[in-house]
């Protein structure tokens, strides 16, 4: 199984996420490392999804293409 450099950012901001939102009780240093945490999380929803419109968009080409020569 391979993972993508995408994937694996965003494994490593979903982890941070959560690891932070369960150590909030115990300082309050970690809900700022909470709220620092949310940005790379944003940042790879954002990706991500530029990605998967990136994907569709080929698809609706490709079928445009296809049945406008038929």
């Amino acid at each position: 199984m391979t993972m993508d450099r995408l994937t694996l950012f965003g494994l490593f901001a979903v982890t941070a996420m959560l690891a932070c939102h369960a150590l909030e009780d115990r300082s309050h240093w970690f809900v700022l490392a909470f709220a620092a945490a949310c940005a790379p999380g944003s940042v790879y929803g954002f990706l991500g999804r530029l990605d998967l419109s990136g994907l569709f968009g080929q698809r609706s080409r490709c079928g445009a293409g296809a049945s406008g020569g038929a």
